[in-house]
């Protein structure tokens, strides 16, 4: 599922210290974005860059990690899987005005230089880019879950229903995934019929809290040979419906 948020807190800490050249490559990078702030921070190998975006058009969370790792891979010579990981860590969603927080009001480290900000552009009103609280409750529902992935298709699933005024059916569910794969793409699309069709029953069962054992028992071959008669009898009364003038040649 792609979620979109409005703003992100990024830190970019390469291991031998962020140079001149990718503080530039970052500070166009920044500049372009709707708003945002931007701070160096100490020297040498210890030297990194703390920076808050905001923005009028809400972007993914992976999206905006595409482009940041796309910046350092340009531009810093020994980039590797190691540093991914630690860039990964730094790049957060943003629920409050972090960069005041953190980067300027922090007592602890004390007065920001005038020539460590690169980029000093916020927003008049920062909080219509944060999530609401009750958005906050479901990203937190949804990290601490036993089952990230479906709990957060169950959000959206609901959301949709609730919109088009939809009872929760499994071919209610069904219009929801087609929606959300087809129309919305917000979701990787499943290519195989199998893969689509066991999670709509699977979604359906999680999101009706179903105590049915059909989902984790395989049919016997008895009761395949029945389903597939019953098919077939759908199918061929589908093609040769009854007609009103047969009924009366039989009666």
């Amino acid at each position: 599922m792609r979620t979109y948020y409005k703003s992100f807190a990024l830190t970019i800490r390469p291991r031998l210290g962020i140079t001149d050249t990718t503080i530039e490559a970052f500070k166009s990078w920044l500049i372009k974005q709707s708003y945002s702030v931007g701070v160096i921070e100490m020297a040498d190998e210890a030297r990194h860059l703390h920076a808050q975006i905001w923005l009028d058009e809400g972007r993914t969370k992976d999206d905006v990690a595409k482009q940041v790792k796309r910046i350092c891979e340009r531009t810093i010579g020994d980039w590797d899987s190691a540093q991914s990981k630690v860039l990964r860590g730094g790049i957060r969603i943003a629920y409050s005005d972090w960069y005041l927080e953190y980067l300027v009001d922090n007592e602890e480290k004390g007065c920001v230089e005038i020539d460590h900000i690169i980029t000093n552009n916020p927003p008049d009103k920062t909080e219509p880019f944060y999530p609401s609280e009750e958005e906050q409750e479901q990203v937190k529902a949804v990290a601490q879950s036993a089952d990230p992935r479906f709990l957060r298709m169950e959000h959206e699933c609901k959301k949709y229903l609730e919109i088009h005024n939809k009872d929760l059916t499994i071919k209610n569910v069904a219009r929801w995934l087609a929606y959300a794969m087809f129309d919305e793409r917000s979701m990787k699309v499943l290519v195989q019929q199998r893969d689509r069709t066991a999670v709509c029953k699977t979604l359906f069962a999680y999101m009706s809290k179903s105590d049915s054992v059909e989902l984790f028992l395989e049919k016997t071959l008895e009761e395949k040979k029945l389903d597939k008669k019953f098919e077939d009898l759908k199918v061929y009364l589908a093609n040769n419906p009854v007609c009103e003038s047969d009924d009366e040649e039989i009666s």
